[in-house]
């Protein structure tokens, strides 16, 4: 090479998994003795992928609202690909599309997506960002009885817990444990005499009272566990016949439509009062309600069709409410003439199946009839019913078989005696 001479080394990477320096030395020989060195610094990356995005920690606050007021629902956003690129995350709100955002993340960055919705009418709302769902609640204020004034809790340490003092309701205190540190939480507990609207099904047993817990700051997610004290009055526990120990706060689950017992535990009492505690995994909205241990019945399938002279069977399934323990007898009524009933086992505790065997007899009368099934245990009956249908057995067919052979025989017989008249004859 002359002085004007340039030279472009070639220089083959090898597959990294992170980025790394790796030093180069250069060398320049003439040939004749004369050399020289340089150090070069490469900068070798890894082969990166497509962008690829995670969505976590849907948060809705407040989870109640009233009527025409906002609600802020927010999801974390992270691009855990290779490379920048967009995404655009929809809000849907039972059902219909309510609003949609478009972030540009690089590799390795996370956003959080924001939306406000305003609903105008009492009722709940589904929510759903990209595969993450939840909802909150309207409230109309015309439901509210009574509402207790805002309480802050400051700070609580992740495993610590913190309580508030709850005044104008039946709640009397709330304590919360948190799996991780949250502050400036707000608390309202609202109480309402009957289901909120958009609720179809009400509390089971005798309900109490209503109460809607109204948070900010604080997500079920970060909540271990909450303990709710709560009071009722001992005239409404007389008035509607119900015991101390059949008194239960329930949280509803708008996803089953279902009230979840918790478990309750009477504490104290005065001359007014009967006083509770409840342990929850969240706050959203209770029901404070009597409900008496009893049994529920059902039947599977709940026809059958069999021909006279045969016989059908199907199970009859009995359930325990509130933790019914008491031994339940089966019976069975409105069978045709001619008809028997066998229950396998004929008795027992519930949760329990028995097998209903139901006979006919050859003379049974055909048609249509409805079984009556009855389980007593001694002080109260429930029931369900069994549609039987019997239809006509098929005729027997004819014993040509047997006919003619009796007539050959008749004809064998008869030929021998005219045999034998004429051999004496």
């Amino acid at each position: 090479m002359t002085d004007a001479d340039t030279a472009t080394p070639t220089f083959h990477a090898p597959s990294v998994d992170n980025t790394v320096d790796v030093t180069v030395e250069l060398t320049v020989d003439d040939g004749h003795g004369h050399s020289d060195s340089d150090d070069a610094i490469i900068t070798i990356n890894p082969i990166t992928g497509p962008a690829d995005f995670e969505l976590s920690q849907l948060l809705i606050t407040p989870k109640s609202v009233d009527v025409g007021e906002p609600v802020t629902i927010s999801v974390r956003i992270a691009n855990v690909g290779g490379r920048t690129d967009n995404y655009t995350v929809t809000l849907t709100i039972d059902g219909e599309v309510e609003n949609s955002r478009t972030v540009i993340l690089a590799a390795g960055d996370s956003t959080t997506a924001s939306f406000t919705v305003i609903e105008n009418e009492a009722g709940i709302y589904s929510v759903a960002v990209d595969g993450l769902i939840g909802y909150f609640m309207v409230i109309a204020r015309e439901e509210i009885e009574n509402e207790s004034p805002p309480a802050t809790i400051d700070n609580i340490a992740a495993g610590e817990n913190a309580s508030v003092a709850v005044e104008n309701t039946n709640v009397t205190e709330v304590t919360i444990m948190v799996k991780e540190n949250v502050s400036n939480v707000q608390l309202i507990v609202q109480q309402l005499t009957e289901t909120p609207t958009g609720i179809e099904i009400a509390a089971p047993g005798v309900s109490y009272k209503y109460l809607n817990f109204v948070v900010e700051n604080i997500a079920d997610e970060q909540i271990e566990s909450v303990t709710i004290k709560f009071k009722v009055e001992k005239s409404w526990i007389s008035q509607h016949g119900v015991s101390e120990n059949e008194i239960s706060l329930r949280r509803f689950d708008p996803v089953t439509e279902a009230w979840t017992p918790l478990p309750t535990e009477k504490i104290e009492e005065d001359d007014t009062y009967v006083y509770f505690s409840a342990v929850s995994p969240g706050l959203s909205l209770f029901a404070i309600s009597g409900v008496a241990p009893d049994f529920s019945m059902s039947v599977s399938p709940i026809s059958g069709s069999v021909t006279q002279g045969d016989n059908v069977t199907t199970t009859v399934s009995v359930s325990s409410i509130e933790g019914f323990s008491d031994t339940v007898s089966l019976s069975a009524t409105g069978l045709p003439s001619g008809t028997t009933a066998n229950f396998s086992p004929s008795s027992g505790t519930p949760s329990f199946d028995s097998t209903l065997t139901i006979s006919t007899a050859s003379t049974t009368p055909t048609g249509t009839y409805s079984i009556t099934i009855t389980g007593t245990d001694g002080g109260s009956a429930h029931g369900c019913t069994y549609t039987l249908t019997v239809t006509e057995a098929p005729s027997k067919p004819f014993p040509w078989a047997l006919t003619i052979g009796i007539i050959v025989a008749v004809i064998i017989i008869i030929a021998a005696v005219i045999v034998i008249y004429r051999r004496r004859h």
